[in-house]
């Protein structure tokens, strides 16, 4: 790599030179000074679309790579231990951050380090964008420090689950180019997010409710899809958290929601979203759905329905708002920000676009 500039939190701000150093090593050339963190996924679904990605990977911006393998061999790694190694060549994708930092390096990873937070933003994106899960997964922190590249195994990543739902007649869509500049762009207001509600502790209310939505959102993908009861709730909270604050109870709910959506089958939406959110109701309190009054000939067809279109519409709102070309993240900062959003004078139709479809989620 190059000379580079820094730039926001340090990372780097020229192209980063990518190389094949072995048939079985595709990716960036790590040199000396570099420190990087990867994300390294095993069984990683669905996949990414191979003619999007040719060999070495895909460059995503001035830091950051996702590539078939990892940017090292995890073999010549003294700090790695045979299993961790063993583990690391079992991934059959990566995604890659990494920086310039000045050489000698005392440590790997220094604390209050933006990489790892980088990374996980990244994957975050990616569960927005392509609704992706995996077998396991695992954060690898590493450098150049001058003789030899080293890595350690950080942590195992929390399981997140794929997407369950699927568009009418379709199969799985791959992940192409656009599901990760995507995930990019999503990570990129993520980190200005947490810097503005977090790090420069300017105001703690600042995007609150996205942040809350965002992680109900995240907790329901990482829960069993066997347990449909918290997973709808996750999903109608994130959901909830776009909306008004005063859009509670469930006429409220379905009348704000309905704004979002349509159902090209005749479905009436009211319908759909009242019993979404009656679902939701029973599983906070801890009843079954059965005490749900649910409609269809076999109501427990009619839970998986209303979970599915939950996690569809919840995912399609943090894609538009956060990780569409057009960034709209600033109309979710605050409470009075959304109430204004939503209100007659507001202009959520134009910035929200067309309808979602809930029909044909299945």
């Amino acid at each position: 790599m190059h000379s580079a500039s820094r730039g926001q939190e340090g990372l780097l701000q020229d192209k980063i030179s990518f190389v094949t150093t072995d048939s079985k090593f595709n990716g960036y050339r790590i040199d000396p000074g570099d420190r990087f963190v990867c994300i390294a996924f095993e069984g990683l679904f669905p996949l990414p679309r191979l003619a999007d990605f040719g060999a070495a990977g895909l460059h995503l911006d001035n830091a950051s790579w996702a590539a078939w393998q990892l940017p090292f061999d995890p073999r010549g790694c003294t700090q790695l231990g045979e299993r961790d190694r063993e583990q690391l060549l079992r991934a059959t994708f990566v995604l890659s951050v990494g920086r310039r930092a000045p050489l000698p390096m005392a440590q790997i990873e220094p604390e209050n380090d933006a990489l790892p937070q980088r990374a996980e933003n990244l994957l975050y994106g990616l569960v927005v964008s392509g609704g992706v899960g995996y077998k396991k997964a695992y954060r690898i922190a590493g450098a150049h420090l001058g003789d030899r590249v080293e890595a350690r195994l950080d942590l195992e990543q929390q399981i997140f689950f794929p997407s369950m739902y699927r568009q009418a007649g379709q199969p799985p869509a791959p992940l192409t180019t656009e599901t990760f500049h995507s995930a990019r762009r999503f990570a990129d207001r993520l980190e200005r997010v947490r810097q503005e509600h977090v790090l420069k502790a300017k105001d703690d209310l600042a995007y609150w409710r996205f942040i809350s939505g965002l992680s109900a959102f995240l907790d329901g993908c990482r829960t069993r899809v066997d347990r449909y009861d918290v997973r709808l709730h996750q999903f109608v909270r994130g959901i909830e958290s776009f909306l008004p604050t005063d859009a509670f109870g469930a006429r409220k709910f379905t009348q704000h929601a309905q704004r979002l959506v349509t159902d090209s089958t005749g479905v009436s939406v009211v319908s759909t979203l009242n019993e979404m959110y009656r679902l939701r109701s029973k599983f906070e309190h801890h009843e079954h759905w059965k005490e749900a009054n649910l409609s269809g000939p076999v109501p427990e067809r009619t839970v998986v329905a209303r979970l599915h279109q939950a996690e569809a519409l919840c995912r399609e709102i943090y894609r538009r708002m956060f990780a569409n070309s057009s960034d709209n993240s600033h109309f979710l900062r605050t409470a009075l920000d959304i109430g204004e959003l939503w209100s007659k004078g507001g202009n959520l139709d134009a910035i929200w676009g067309a309808p979602f479809d809930l029909g044909l989620i299945s």
